[in-house]
C-alpha cells in the first residue's frame, strides 16, 4: 500500500504531463482547484478506511472496490461531468484523460506495492471479478500499520520502517516529474522549432 505522499505526488505529476497552452491560460484560482482535484481523485480510494474507522476496525474494508479499476473510471467521468462547465476552457478529450489517469493511479501504484496485510493485493476487475491482483513485481514497500482503533492507528504509522519507505517513495515521485518535465520541456522546443520554421519558410517565400 502506497502512503498519501505517493499518491499525492503522482497527483501532482498529472499536472504537468497534461499541461498545454489551455491550462497554463486558467485564472490562478482554477490551477489550484484542478490541482486539489487531481490530488483528491489521487487519494479517493483510501476513504474505505472510514467506515472501518467508526466500528472500530480501520483495516476492514480497505482495499475493497474502491480500488477497482472500474470504480476509478467511473469516479473520473463523474467528476468530469461535474466541472466540465467550471473548466470550459479546457480541452474535452484532454481533460477527461487527464482525470481518468489521475485516478486509475491510485489502483495501479497499489497493485505494484508489497502487501503483507489480508486481503493481498486489490480487486483490479470488480465486479466482473472478485479476485484480488497483487503484482509479483513489487516496485514498492509495503506500511506497517496496526489495526488498532484510534489514536493507536495513526500513530502506528509512525515508525523507521516507513520513513525509509517515504524515502524510496519520494525518490520515485522524483524520478517521475523529472521524466514528465523533461518530456514535456523537449515537447514544447519542438514545437517551437516547428512554427519558428514555418514562419521562417513564409519570410523566404514573400521575399
Amino acid at each position: 500500500m502506497p502512503l498519501p505522499v505517493e499518491h499525492n505526488g503522482i497527483g501532482l505529476v498529472c499536472y504537468p504531463g497534461f499541461l498545454d497552452d489551455k491550462v497554463t491560460a486558467l485564472t490562478k484560482r482554477k490551477k489550484g482547484i484542478l490541482l486539489l482535484i487531481l490530488v483528491g481523485l489521487a487519494n479517493l480510494p483510501d476513504l474505505d478506511f472510514l467506515p472501518g474507522v467508526f466500528i472500530e476496525q480501520p483495516n476492514y474494508y480497505h482495499h475493497g472496490p474502491s480500488h477497482s479499476i472500474f470504480l476509478a473510471l467511473i469516479t473520473a467521468l463523474a467528476v468530469y461531468a461535474i466541472t466540465n462547465k467550471y473548466f470550459n476552457e479546457l480541452d474535452n478529450k484532454k481533460c477527461s484523460l487527464m482525470l481518468i489517469v489521475t485516478a486509475i493511479s491510485h489502483t495501479l501504484l497499489d497493485y505494484f506495492s508489497r502487501d503483507t496485510g489480508h486481503p493481498y493485493g486489490v480487486p483490479l476487475l470488480w465486479p466482473l471479478d472478485n479476485t484480488y491482483h497483487v503484482s509479483t513485481v513489487s516496485l514498492f514497500s509495503d506500511v506497517e500499520r496496526s489495526g488498532e482503533p484510534g489514536m493507536a492507528f495513526i500513530l502506528s504509522f509512525f515508525n523507521t520502517h516507513n520513513l525509509i519507505a517515504i524515502a524510496g517513495k519520494l525518490l520515485f515521485v522524483a524520478l517521475v516529474s523529472s521524466m514528465v518535465v523533461s518530456i514535456r520541456y523537449r515537447h514544447t522546443l519542438v514545437k517551437k522549432n516547428v512554427i519558428s520554421g514555418r514562419l521562417y519558410s513564409l519570410l523566404v517565400l514573400q521575399a
